[in-house]
């Protein structure tokens, strides 16, 4: 196929020539492990927002893209609105993906002529258009929304989370990738021939106005699904990692609002399954250091015990964020608040959502910060603005302070929230490193999936996404382990190893907990 090239207010969606990869049936059961399959064409992609897995050429060369794939568990699909570069989930337009699950132009809703011989049996769409409450017109809203379509154009709403649906990147790009489950849970009103057993898929990619106008759609493509392999959604075998010894393992965790001190134990099975040396957390409100360290002392004890330091207050008022560790740790003397900027003169006094401290490890002394910056927002909102202000006063204060004591290492985790640009996270890593390089990005992988995801939450309008990084100086160290922990993707026989449920992480908050070893470099 060649390039579409379609006109309306809104940029082509540039669709080039596909490649239909053969992938595996399921049928609706209780969900098990899997196991690997071993047909040579079944493609591994990750989404992680790097292309160069997936087969055929990668962006930007415009020849022989691959804009579709499945394996036994999920359809894959990747795409760009020509020349433009936004936040899928807080965009200007609705982006949507039409699938025609089982390639059959009799069920589902017929489509427009630019879609002619598709069924639309289902329809995931990105920034949904959703009545205002208050005058009830049409707009643009955020976030996704997955709908199973009849021949009469009535629409079911469907739970994303069911449907596994997950895109990356979080940020403004010109390229995402994305997935849609095969064995999905919950209500299943769509054909079960082709995407949910065996046959064939159709889909193309469109855009729609507030008014519901499609704006630009894709050339139609067709994923071919003839092997029948596994019977239910994806739970691996993988074990959790033990901790790499000499190594110093380091937890960035976002415990939504203070969790711990409502669920104590669901908390102290996660955290002593993970062994952590420094855990970097954010929203846990306590009114002093020593209260955090207690609460580990008295739910996950040690010899030696716990240590801590904090931000006294709300997370509304700049607080909610700690460090804790089995080794000695200290505040570094930092202002919490934001300086007026040329660009954003308004931020000044503003409060700012990070600890920054000193911990005396068997690696020397860490230079170690755990941050929250604003959430919300899209590319060049104010809010996007705001997390670019924190990100340079962070990377400001952690310099001087290194400069001060001269650290062995240096690190910072947290909930980054790129919901926006990518601009906060490169102006954290920003000459950050001890010799004066970036920072490095740690890059954790879902345990027993091939995703980055460090956010989700049943019910939320936003899919799941990687919001939480890890950053540490490669002068001084090196990663020899790193994962993200979502209990649901493991065996009950995997996490019975380390004391844990299926639902632990779920549970507990809405982040996973981030983990990395750090080794020195020798």
């Amino acid at each position: 196929m060649s390039n579409s090239a379609l006109s309306g207010s809104l940029p082509s969606l540039a669709i080039f020539t596909l490649l239909a990869l053969a992938g595996c049936a399921a049928e609706r059961s209780a969900t098990t492990t899997s196991h690997a399959s071993g047909s040579a064409q079944v493609p591994v992609i990750t989404l992680d927002g790097d292309f160069s897995d997936w087969p055929g050429s990668t962006p930007p060369n415009p020849v022989g893209y691959t804009v579709a794939a499945a394996d036994e568990h999920h359809l894959y699909m990747r795409f760009t609105v020509e020349g433009e570069q936004y936040t899928i989930q807080s965009a200007p337009w609705t982006t949507a993906i039409l699938l025609d699950t089982d390639a059959n132009a009799n069920t589902g809703l017929a489509g427009s002529d630019e879609l002619s011989g598709m069924g639309i049996d289902i329809k995931v769409e990105f920034s949904p258009r959703r009545a205002n409450r208050e005058t009830g017109a049409m707009e643009i809203g955020r976030g996704v929304r997955v709908s199973a379509l009849d021949n009469a154009g009535n629409e079911t709403q469907l739970e994303a989370y069911d449907w596994d649906v997950s895109f990356a990147p979080t940020f403004a790009s010109d390229w995402y990738e994305g997935r849609i489950s095969r064995t999905p849970a919950g209500s299943v009103p769509v054909p079960m021939e082709g995407l949910l057993s065996t046959g064939s898929t159709r889909g193309a990619f469109v855009t729609y106005d507030a008014s519901g106008a499609m704006t630009a759609s894709s050339e139609v493509f067709t994923v071919a699904m003839d092997e029948r392999c596994l019977d239910a959604a994806r739970r691996s075998n993988m074990e959790l990692p033990a901790k790499e010894p000499g190594a110093i393992r380091v937890v960035s965790y976002n415990v939504l609002r203070s969790k711990p001190e409502q669920d104590p134990a669901t908390f102290a099975r996660i955290f002593a399954a993970l062994d952590p040396d420094v855990i970097l957390v954010q929203e846990w409100e306590v009114d002093s250091a020593r209260e955090l360290a207690e609460w580990f002392n008295l739910n996950l004890m040690r010899e030696g015990g716990w240590d801590a330091v904090t931000t006294k207050g709300t997370v509304a008022t700049g607080a909610g964020v700690g460090i804790i560790s089995k080794f000695p740790v200290t505040t570094e003397n930092v202002s919490l608040v934001l300086g007026a900027t040329p660009q954003d003169p308004n931020f000044e006094n503003d409060p700012i959502r990070y600890a920054l401290g000193k911990v005396e490890t068997p690696m020397g002394t860490i230079l170690a910060s755990s941050v929250h910056l604003k959430a919300a927002g899209s590319a060049s909102s104010w809010e996007d603005r705001k997390r670019v202000a924190e990100a340079q006063k962070i990377n400001d204060d952690m310099q001087a302070a290194a400069a001060r004591i001269n650290p062995a290492m240096m690190l910072v985790g947290g909930d980054i929230n790129l919901v926006g640009s990518r601009r906060p996270l490169d102006l954290l890593a920003e000459g950050l490193d001890l010799d004066g390089s970036n920072f490095t990005w740690a890059n954790p992988r879902t345990l027993g999936d091939r995703t980055y995801v460090t956010w989700s939450e049943y019910g939320n309008t936003f899919s799941p996404g990687r919001l939480d990084w890890i950053g540490y100086s490669d002068a001084k160290a090196r990663v020899v382990r790193s994962f993200v922990l979502d209990t649901s993707r493991l065996s009950d026989a995997s996490l019975a190893k380390v004391g844990l449920n299926a639902d632990d992480t779920a549970k507990a908050s809405d982040h996973k907990p981030v983990v990395v070893d750090l080794m020195p470099v020798r």
